[in-house]
Parts: C-alpha cells; structure tokens; sequence
C-alpha cells in the first residue's frame, strides 16, 4: 500500500502524501473508522441491539424518525454554525451524550416486557442526533489538522469500517443481541475517546477555526460590496441545482437502504457488500489524485444511480439486489470523497468547517429521510404504483442531472464576466492569465508542480493556502516558492504577480 500511495508529484496532483504520516494520523484513521462503524449500525443495521424488541411493522417509522432528527440537526447547524465551531467541547460533548443515551435504552429493553415504541423513536432519534454532533467534530478535526494524509485517512477509515460491518453482518442471522450492544458501546467509546483526544490533548490549534471564520466573514462581506448587480440571481440557481441534485441522490440512496431491507436479515450484507465497493474505489481514486472536481464525482455517479432503477419492475430479491448494491456504492463512494473534498475547502478557503459540512451534507439527509418514506409506500403498493413511482424516481434523477449541468456549463466563462466588471482577479483564471503562466513557465524551464504553485502565487495566494489547495506539505511549498524565485530571478510575490501582469 505504501509503495502504491508514494508516487511522483508529477502524476499526482491533488493527493501528495509528502507530509510524514505519524501517530497522530493514525488515530484518527482508527477512530474515524469506529464512527463509520457506528454510523453503519443506525443506517444500515437499524440499531441491531435495541430492534429485535419492537414488532418489524414500527421499525420504519423509527427509523425514520433517527433521518428527521439527522436532517434537522443539519438544518440548525447551518443557522448556528459559528456557536458550534467556536464550541468544540459542546460539539463533542452532545454527541458523546446522545451515543450514551442510545446505548443505555437499548440496554434497558430487555427489561420491559413490550418497550413502548414512543421509547424506540426516542432512542433512534438520539442515534441521528449522535451521529450529526459526532459529524460535526470529525469536521472540525479535518479542517484544522487537513494535511496531505486526510484524503488517506477518511478513505482508509471508511475501508475499514465497512469491513467490521460486513464482518458483523455474517452474525445478524444468530440474533446475538448481547454481541451487537457490546459492538456499539465499543464503536461509541472508541471514537468519542479518540475524538476528545485529537481535539484537545493532542493540543489541536483550534484557534485556526476562528480565524477562518472571521477570515471567511470578512470575505464574503468583501464579496457582497463587490458583486455586480445580475450575478446573484445566477449564483442562487447554481446553487439550487447543486441542492436539488443532492437530494435527488439522497431519495435514491434512502430507497435503496429500505428496499434492501425488505427482504429480510441478508439485506445487511448485501448493503455492506455495496458500500465496501465504494468506499474501495474512492480509495483507489483518492490515492491516485483522479477526482479534483465536484463535475466528475457526479458524472461518475449519474449513472449507477439511474441505470439499476431500470431492473426494479422486474419484480423479485434479484431485483432488489441489482439495484440496491450499485446505488449504496455509488452513494458510499460520493460520501467518502465529499468527506475530503469538504474538508480541503474549508482549510483552503477559510470557509468555517460546520457552515460548509452541514450546507454539504444537509440536501442528501433530507433525500434520504424522503426515500425511505417513498420505498415504504412503493413497498406495500400494488405492482402498477410501484412501476410508477420507479419510473418517477428514474425521470427525477434524470432531469436534476440535466439541471444541474445546464446551471454549471460554462461556469469558468461567468466568473471571468463577473472579474472583469468587478476590475478584481477571478479565482478561477481566465485563459489568458493561464496562458501568460504556462509561458513564463516553459521560458524559466520550470517544473510542473513549480508551474502549478506559480498560478496560485500570481493569484495572489499565500504559501499555506497553496500547500492546502494542492495537498502537499507546507515545507514543499516553500522549497517550489523558493525555486520559483530563483529561476525568475526575483525576491517577492508583488515582483511575480507584475512579471504575469506584463507578460504579452
């Protein structure tokens, strides 16, 4: 593996992993790997320690409840983001809370001859509650330790995770209740512990978080004074068709997981089966350095998300399975990269952590709570309704995808508009500014990673911003800097940025 992911910087461009991976990197690789573990058992395995105790026909409803209270949570957040960035103990905190309170329900059931099921709905709804607040510190440990080992470390998590919960789906069929809720208080401690220990005896620098945050307001404000009239409008429909994408493949992904589901125990590996191959391919294109753009991702996905669809009016598991398996990858494989691409913006951009991972995440919990609302009625509706609401679900894919690359195309060619009324450097350069690079590039005989930091440098970024945009260590930076200004035969940043602003 190691000598797979150490490869040239030339063939690798978005994950480099030059900085040294240490102790700490490996805590979080393992405790990361223990949350997707506990996530696993709410969203896959349905609380296995607390839903052998209720009747089968409520454990929808329930499970249900534990998507509102996720999707919600996501809601709150993006309202009340700076509260929770500048809280990291609270963030912590509730989440270690909320797990506890699962884990002491499910081990009270047994006790209760029949568990209310208004217990039940409280105890999945602490589960989502759980897993957003535990969401939201992971976020805040990758925005502020991101380094050229996070893309690494979320993938080979989400790798390992799915393998423990494959390995425990084998055992779902000898109903060891005991087992399971030893696995969860297990899951729960190990990345609640890891967790408090990255964010605070580590000595991780939060303050960074603040500064972006202030850094990200004072952007944006200066974003606003300076944005011509017309683009907002332009921006907003952009961002609609991102939303309405997003929860499109939410719906997919929350149908898949009841459709699964209502075929009985083996449905859990089965969804672990998918979901261990997308996370694997995630991996594999991570450590490549093959996705640096939202566009692939969601092009790569399009189509195992609409296609199995297809297979479903067949009728039948077999056709529960040919859908359901390639959906859940292609959502795990989204969802792993979404992980690292979130967190490379927000350390990038000086966006706060929490306000870009909930605004992220958000659309796709709020399409998984409808999905599995719509699977339940497609479910128990006649063969007619159910082909109906495939052939609906296939058409909404379809048309979001359509939007969504409408709204985007020639997006490069808007900023540039929006540059030159503004009399402000795009953050996306126009071909002439590239151009002018790649010349004083080829005239100098620079490297391509040096012509890669030179683009950044005359665009006005700094060496920590360019070590985060382009994944590699901090002190590599400052040797391709140093080089660069070497070869130019210059001493300073504004001498760079005038050599560009010159060049014919």
């Amino acid at each position: 593996m190691k000598r797979f992911l150490i490869r040239s910087s030339e063939k690798r461009s978005s994950c480099e992993p030059k900085a040294p991976f240490n102790a700490l990197s490996l805590l979080a690789l393992l405790g990361f790997s223990c949350y997707i573990f506990w996530e696993l058992l709410g969203i896959f395995g349905a609380l296995p320690f607390a839903a052998p105790y209720f009747p089968s026909d409520s454990l929808w409803f329930m499970r249900v409840s534990g998507f509102f209270v996720l999707a919600v949570s996501f809601l709150v957040a993006t309202r009340t983001y700076r509260n929770l960035e500048n809280r990291p103990s609270f963030v912590l905190g509730l989440g270690a809370l909320s797990a506890l309170l699962v884990l002491l329900l499910s081990a009270v059931f047994p006790l209760l001859a029949t568990p209310p099921v208004w217990l039940g709905v409280i105890a999945w709804s602490a589960h989502g509650l759980s897993l957003a607040f535990l969401m939201f510190a992971w976020a805040l440990y990758f925005s502020a330790c991101f380094d050229s080992w996070t893309a690494i470390v979320v993938a080979v998590g989400y790798v390992i995770g799915f393998s423990m919960f494959f390995l425990y789906s084998l055992t779902i069929p000898f109903d060891n209740t005991a087992s399971s809720l030893f696995l969860g208080f297990a899951s729960a401690a190990a990345t609640v512990g890891m967790l408090a220990f990255l964010l605070f005896a580590s000595k991780m620098p939060l303050h960074l978080l603040k500064k972006r945050q202030e850094d990200g307001s004072d952007a944006a404000s200066a974003k606003n004074d300076t944005e011509p009239q017309g683009t907002s409008g332009r921006a907003g429909l952009k961002s609609a068709s991102r939303i309405v994408y997003a929860t499109t493949c939410g719906i997919n992904f929350g149908f898949a997981i009841i459709l699964l589901q209502s075929i009985g125990t083996m449905s859990v590996s089965y969804g672990a089966i998918g979901g261990m191959a997308g996370c694997i391919i995630a991996l594999i294109a991570l450590s490549a350095g093959a996705l640096n753009r939202g566009a692939d991702i969601r092009r790569i996905g399009f189509v195992p998300v609409a296609a199995p669809l297809l297979f479903l009016p067949l009728g039948g598991m077999a056709s529960y399975i040919l859908c359901s398996i390639p959906i859940i990858a292609t959502s795990i494989f989204t969802a792993t990269v979404s992980w690292y691409s979130t967190a490379r913006k927000s350390s990038s951009k000086k966006r706060g952590p929490i306000d870009v991972f909930s605004k992220e995440k958000m659309p796709g919990w709020f399409g998984l709570l409808i999905g599995a609302i719509v699977c339940e009625v497609a479910v128990n509706a006649s063969t007619d309704v159910f082909t109906v609401i495939i052939a609906a679900l296939v058409a909404l894919i379809c048309i979001a995808f359509a939007f969504l690359e409408l709204c985007t195309y020639n997006n490069t060619d808007d900023q540039h508009a929006i540059a030159s009324k503004t009399g402000e450097r795009s953050e996306v350069p126009s071909r002439r500014f590239r151009d002018r690079c790649d010349a004083i590039s080829q005239s100098y005989g620079l490297t391509p990673r040096e012509a890669e930091v030179l683009v950044l440098l005359a665009k006005g970024y700094h060496a920590d911003s360019i070590s985060a945009e382009l994944s590699i260590a901090r002190p590599t930076t400052r040797t391709h800097i140093q080089h660069i200004y070497q070869k130019l035969t210059i001493n300073s940043q504004q001498e760079l940025i005038r050599i560009v602003d010159m060049r014919s």
